[in-house]
Order: C-alpha cells, then sequence, then structure tokens
C-alpha cells in the first residue's frame, strides 16, 4: 500500500511569509528519508533547507530554482511506500503515532514532536553538517585578520567553545561554536583575512536545535540609509556576550535558471544600498554566485561618488625597486592593526582639507594646580598629567563652537551636531596607535576623568578594549607631551571635524606686569575640516581654549 503526500512549505521564521528557492536539491525518482533536505531557501533572514518531512519517493518536484514560494506552498510530492516506511515499523509505538500526526506546515512542531516521543537508543541520527560563518563584529566592520585558529579538525567542541582569534578595529574577539559537535574542516589559517559571511569552520552535530539562532540582518533599508547594528560588547580572549555566527546546513550546490541570480542576503542588501543591479555583477563563486568582495568594485565607486568625486583612496602605489642591490634588508609583514591605522589615516587625510592653527598657553598655574592634588589622585587609582584637564577646557570650547563636535555627512549634505561630548585619546601602544574614547566628559569631574583614563589607557596597551570602546568620539586629542617634541600637524580622526595635538610643555623666561618671571608654555595644534569651519572660527576656538586653560579654576569656579 502507497500513500501520497503533499509537502508544503512551513512557517521559517516569525515574520517571513515567502522565501526564493535557491536550489532544489533532489529529482523525481529520488528516495529519501525524513530528515534529508530536498529544497534550499532564501529568505531577508537566512539561507536554510527544507527537510523531506516523510520517508519515500519523490514523485513530483513542483518548484524550480528561483521562483517565490510563500509558506503553505506545496513544494514536492513523496509517495510513501511500504519498503521506504518500514523503518518506523521498528519505533516504539508512541513514536509511530506521533509520526502519523505530524503536520506538514509546521517544521518545529514536528521536530519537538519526534524529539520528545523517539528515545535516544530507537534510532541514530547521522551527524548534520553544519557550516560557521564569519559574524558581523560592529557597525562598518566587514572584515577581520585570524589572529589564532584555536581548534583543529577531529577535535570534539561543545557550544560556546572558541574557534578561532580575530584581529579588527584595533580590538581582538573570539568567535564561539555555536553548536556543539565535530570539527570537520577548518577553512582558515593564521593571518588571513577573512570577510563577513565567509566560511570559517564546518561542523558536524548530531542535533541542529542546539545551534546558537545567528542575529538576522537588518530589513530592508533605501539606498541612502545605512543599517545600524548592535554594538559590540567583546573583550579580548574573553567574550561576554559571544559573537552569533551565521549557521547554514550544508547541501549540494544545483544549477539555477539563467533569470535567476545566485546571491546571498547580505550581497542583496548590499547592492540594494548602493543602488546597483546584480545582473550587472559576474559571481566568482560556484556556479556563479555572487560573492560580497565582487562588489568591491562597485562599492569603491559609489563612495568615490558620494564623496563629491572625490579620488585616490585607492591609488595605485608605485612598484618599488629592488632594495637589496644596494645593501641589506629586513621586511617585516604588515599586521593588522598597523595596515587598519594606515587605511583610516590615508582616507581621513585624502577625503578631509585640513587646515591646522598653531597657538601655545602659559600653564604655570594650572601645573601648580596639577602637583597640589597629584598624589590625592594617585591615592583613589589615577595619575593626574595635564590630559584630564585638557579634556575639560576642550568640552567648555566645544560646547562654544558646536561645529568642532560635529560630522559632514557629505551623503545627504547636511552637518550632525553632536550633543554628547565623547573624547577620543590617543594611546601609545606595543602595537601602535590606538584611540579608546572617555564618555560623557562633562558629566565627569577631573578626578573621575584622571582614574578612568589611568585604567583604559592600561587596557589598551594590553589590547583589552572591546570595539565599542574605540567608537563613538565627537572629538580627539593627541598628547605626546609625555614623549617630547613641541608643534606637530595632527591628522583628523574621520568621521570627526577636529583634532587637537599637545606637545610638551617648556619652560622659558617671559614678560609679566613689566618683570621678567619664569614661565611654562604648552604648545598646542588645532586642526579642522575646512568644509564646515573656516579658519577665523578656528583661530576663535583655539584662543578660546588657550583662555581656559590660562584661567582654568577661575572657569571652573563660575568667575
Amino acid at each position: 500500500m502507497t500513500m501520497s503526500t503533499e509537502i508544503k512549505l512551513p512557517v521559517l521564521a516569525e515574520g517571513i511569509e515567502a522565501a526564493d528557492v535557491l536550489n532544489v536539491l533532489v529529482k523525481e525518482g529520488d528516495v529519501v528519508a525524513a530528515d534529508d533536505p530536498v529544497i534550499e531557501l532564501e529568505s531577508e533572514k537566512a539561507t536554510v533547507s527544507v527537510p523531506a518531512q516523510v520517508p519515500g519517493r519523490v514523485v513530483k518536484i513542483l518548484v524550480k530554482a528561483g521562483q517565490k514560494v510563500k509558506v503553505g506552498d506545496p513544494i514536492l510530492v513523496i509517495e510513501e511506500s511500504g519498503n521506504e516506511a518500514a523503518p518506523n515499523a521498528s519505533l516504539p509505538q508512541e513514536a509511530s503515532e506521533a509520526h502519523e500526526s505530524l503536520d506538514p506546515l509546521n517544521l518545529a512542531k514536528n521536530l519537538e514532536m519526534w524529539d520528545e516521543t523517539i528515545p535516544d537508543k530507537a534510532i541514530s541520527a547521522p551527524l548534520q553538517t553544519v557550516e560557521v560563518k564569519m559574524p558581523v563584529l560592529a557597525d562598518g566592520v566587514e572584515s577581520g585578520d585570524i589572529l589564532n585558529v584555536l581548534v583543529k579538525e577531529g577535535d570534539t567542541i561543545a557550544p560556546h567553545d572558541p574557534l578561532v582569534e580575530l584581529e579588527s578595529e584595533k580590538a581582538t574577539v573570539s568567535v564561539p561554536s555555536p553548536v556543539g559537535g565535530k570539527v570537520i574542516k577548518v577553512l582558515v589559517k593564521a593571518g588571513e583575512k577573512v570577510r563577513v559571511g565567509e566560511t570559517i569552520v564546518v561542523l558536524g552535530t548530531e542535533k541542529a536545535g542546539n545551534t546558537i539562532p545567528p542575529e538576522p540582518p537588518a530589513s530592508p533599508l533605501p539606498a541612502e540609509t545605512k543599517p545600524e547594528a548592535a554594538p559590540a560588547s567583546q573583550e579580548i580572549r574573553a567574550v561576554a556576550e559571544p559573537v552569533s555566527p551565521v549557521v547554514q546546513p550544508l547541501a549540494p550546490a544545483v544549477t539555477t535558471d539563467d533569470d535567476f541570480i545566485p546571491a546571498s542576503p547580505a550581497v542583496r542588501r548590499i547592492a540594494r544600498e548602493i543602488g546597483l543591479d546584480l545582473r550587472r555583477v559576474k559571481g566568482s563563486g560556484k556556479n556563479g554566485r555572487i560573492l560580497i568582495e565582487d562588489l568591491d568594485p562597485y562599492i569603491e565607486e559609489y563612495v568615490r561618488k558620494r564623496a563629491g568625486g572625490v579620488t585616490g583612496i585607492a591609488v595605485t602605489q608605485p612598484e618599488l625597486p629592488d632594495f637589496s642591490q644596494w645593501g641589506p634588508v629586513r621586511k617585516v609583514k604588515i599586521d593588522s592593526l598597523r595596515r587598519k591605522i594606515s587605511e583610516h589615516l590615508s582616507m581621513a587625510w585624502q577625503t578631509i582639507p585640513h587646515v591646522h592653527q598653531f597657538h601655545e598657553a602659559d600653564i604655570t598655574d594650572l601645573i601648580a594646580l596639577q602637583k597640589r592634588h597629584r598624589e590625592r589622585v594617585k591615592q583613589l587609582g589615577g595619575n593626574l598629567t595635564l590630559t584630564p584637564f585638557l579634556m575639560k577646557a576642550a568640552v567648555v570650547a566645544l560646547k562654544e563652537f558646536p561645529e568642532f563636535n560635529a560630522t559632514f555627512d557629505v551623503r545627504n549634505d547636511e552637518i550632525v551636531y553632536k550633543e554628547y561630548y565623547h573624547l577620543g585619546i590617543a594611546v601609545d601602544t606595543p602595537a601602535g596607535l590606538i584611540v579608546p574614547v572617555i564618555r560623557d566628559v562633562d558629566k565627569k569631574t577631573i578626578v573621575e576623568l584622571a582614574v578612568e583614563l589611568t585604567e583604559v589607557a592600561q587596557r589598551t596597551r594590553e589590547r583589552k578594549v572591546s570595539l565599542e570602546e574605540l567608537r563613538g568620539s565627537t572629538f580627539t586629542i593627541s598628547n605626546l607631551g609625555g614623549i617630547g617634541g613641541l608643534h606637530f600637524t595632527p591628522i583628523i580622526n574621520s568621521p570627526e571635524v577636529a583634532i587637537l595635538g599637545v606637545g610638551r610643555a617648556t619652560t622659558r623666561p617671559a614678560l609679566k606686569d613689566g618683570t621678567i618671571i619664569e614661565r611654562s608654555f604648552l604648545p598646542l595644534c588645532l586642526g579642522y575640516d575646512h568644509r564646515i569651519i573656516d579658519g577665523a572660527q578656528g583661530a576663535r576656538f583655539i584662543v578660546r581654549l588657550v583662555e581656559i586653560l590660562e584661567n582654568f579654576e577661575a572657569t571652573f569656579l563660575g568667575f
């Protein structure tokens, strides 16, 4: 006796009413088991496989690659014969009854029913192969470098075990395993750059239900809108909130129709944001699938156009001669941090018209104030340098000149004035210059800033700051006074519009009230974006800043 069962598209996730058929994984006449994947679907949130739900022979396929199907639409017909259904006879009576009552429209309910009714010893489920992909680390972070691979093929791991350690945006984060199981294949190695969405490890797991649900990508947005990502809070070597990798069951590829464009939801979203017709793009992936890196030339062109025709970000570098012909050389590979610093500063220098304004402040009285309270602050866990005083003085000036606490939005022809004061403080580390952010400086005392800055600077030198602690600054201070030197011209920390460079204070004779006395002077350099700040306003800002530093106590006492 045979019975035909019509398999319908199940509910994929809350709010998902339809999906595109990416691949049909079976053909008419194939014999399938109940959990064998039959089609691969692509929705706005993920790429998933739909299982057969019942064992038997495929007698009719009702969909094809590229076709959009809705929840409840029939996708294929399976004929359950006595032979194919025979394995069910060996199941416990309650499991067989549960099997007969399965609802093909509710895949999650069916899987839950099987888990509850079939004892572990009744069947031995085959390993399900799962791809773990590079997750989104933070807003705007599209790639990272593999610092360490923490597993090897054949290892057995538990959910949340770290798989690889990534270095990106001047911070190091771990990517945890979304499932427990066996490492089948490691597809990356230390030193390799990987992009968001690329597969890093292939795992084998007995139960797909143990996976950590991937965070859904942002909903489609207009081309001029940038999607927001949840702030990253991963600490180096200690991930309090694990990054959720993208997980996809592996399935054999099937050639698609000519009019269907094979591309992931992430690729489609990027294409929509930059107004790109994917039919123009030649995919470099398997079966012509369009990968994120295939969009690079179009993204660069889009960025150049939106920046008002500015070119040079991707300038072709001239070929260098062989320096070894003139003497011994030593080559050191540029690490991820140094490369990131290079890319960011090159972009800032080539897209922002810089102006630099020089001045100096008589800080003799400020140094006396610092010395009076230095030991007390040290007892509280802070180091009372000049930087906390500079931070408070800068906030006073920023409130009076709000255009220095802004961002120039080229895309929308707007100036974004920020009504909060998060200052980036450049920290010299063995690995390079890193700029952690001290938030709400206007709401903190000098002592609070000194203690916080001491603690953050130490963690920065140890590379233990999180990605979120490096983002969101509105104005940057680069104080090289502890090293030496006078004036220098700092590069603006884009997307900010101004930066303050501070040199080492010097002591020299000065004329005050007709008398020559010894005074201490602090060299300052203000860099600003000439697109929205004129030279006269730049001069007013630095003159006001010097006035605050020279009359610090009076300013904050309200005189």
